[in-house]
């Protein structure tokens, strides 16, 4: 044998026969565990106390105290360690305590019949020489309504506000007969909206509404009276603008006992031309201006809409304009009295308000038996 042949017969191995691998797998049958499931997580309980978040503090701004103050936190805005509720809630708050809808919190705010006070306090934080203009509710108020027997139905339907085809079903008469009264000023509407027609809505309140048919039932049935009659039918004449205008005016007054914040309230009802006449001294026009009551909430977001309600919103009437600029000279007399408007150069302690006093007869009157607003007799 070759060396050649020696070789090729070491390295030449047998190849080892393999055992076929089955087409089938075994199929095992042991149950499958069930996932392991983790407990929920606790979620915490929903604050009742504290101020409102940032949605809230815009939402439930009072325009009736001047500009908005810069955020600062106070003591009294949550409840303290002992559980004891705040003294002054938020309106937000109180809104959900009193179980109101905002819309109906905000009507029972300017119908009187929820009571707020100013927060900060008076003196407490200022901008531009006004008072922060957020409003807080006491909780002795809260606790009063919530304690009426009707409560919360009875306060809803104080609150309830309704259109002529509403009102007119309320009072059993037709929607002419209920235009007819609303408009020669036997009821006051509270708030108006525009329709997509542009034509302006009023709405009443339901209370006073169910107040005037006890006290005026000749006015629901048989022929109305000649004078109210003549007065419908003048295309001219139509009070609810005015007397609309009237009560939001006594609501804004109600609200301050600043004299130069009442003072913006009532020349905000007048054209900047009427303003000018009566108010002679730039610097006096300007402060007004910067204390001026920001339009409702509810007013329409749409450019043709608003235009309307801007119209709506100052006095045209000449009597009613007249009235307006005799009101307006006696209360900057009495803000004159009580404060210097600030000027330039003048120190920030001599702008900032005094103590503030209450509300007096004078600009009462105004809003109750003055030709801004017409009463039935």
């Amino acid at each position: 044998m070759t060396t050649t042949e020696t070789t090729r017969a070491t390295t030449t191995q047998p190849v080892p026969t393999t055992r076929p691998v089955p087409t089938t797998q075994p199929v095992w049958t042991t149950t499958p565990k069930p996932p392991t499931r983790m407990p929920p997580t606790p979620m915490p309980p929903p604050a009742l106390a504290g101020p409102p978040d940032a949605t809230d503090r815009a939402e439930w701004l009072d325009v009736s105290e001047g500009p908005v103050a810069p955020e600062v936190p106070f003591a009294s805005d949550a409840s303290d360690a002992s559980g004891v509720p705040d003294l002054l809630v938020p309106q937000a708050r109180a809104a959900r305590e009193l179980e109101l809808r905002r819309d109906e919190f905000r009507l029972a705010v300017d119908l009187g019949i929820v009571r707020t006070v100013p927060w900060p306090p008076p003196g407490t934080v200022e901008v531009d020489g006004g008072p922060a203009r957020r409003r807080r509710v006491p909780r002795a108020e809260i606790e009063r309504l919530r304690a009426a027997p009707d409560f919360p139905e009875g306060l809803r339907e104080r609150v309830r506000a309704v259109g002529t085809a509403e009102g007119a079903e309320l009072l059993a008469v037709t929607r002419d007969r209920f235009a007819r009264l609303a408009r020669t000023g036997h009821f006051s509407p509270v708030r108006f909206y525009v329709n997509r027609y542009r034509a302006v809505v009023w709405l009443y309140p339901a209370a006073e509404l169910a107040e005037f048919a006890l006290n005026h039932p000749r006015l629901l049935t048989g022929r109305l009276p000649l004078d109210v009659r003549t007065r419908a039918d003048d295309s001219r004449q139509d009070w609810r603008p005015r007397n609309w205008r009237a009560r939001r005016l006594g609501a804004l007054l109600r609200a301050t006992g600043n004299p130069w914040v009442r003072t913006a309230a009532i020349a905000s009802l007048l054209d900047p031309a009427h303003v000018a006449e009566v108010v002679d001294d730039p610097y006096e026009r300007v402060y007004l201006d910067r204390l001026r009551p920001a339009p409702p909430v509810w007013r329409p977001n749409g450019p043709a809409a608003r235009e309307i309600a801007d119209r709506l919103i100052l006095a045209d009437d000449p009597d009613e304009i007249l009235w307006h600029r005799m009101s307006l000279a006696l209360a900057l007399d009495e803000a004159r009295a009580e404060r210097e408007a600030p000027r330039p150069g003048m120190p920030s302690a001599a702008a900032s308000p005094t103590a503030l006093r209450p509300l007096t007869p004078a600009f009462t009157a105004s809003t109750a038996t003055s030709p801004g607003e017409h009463r039935p007799r």
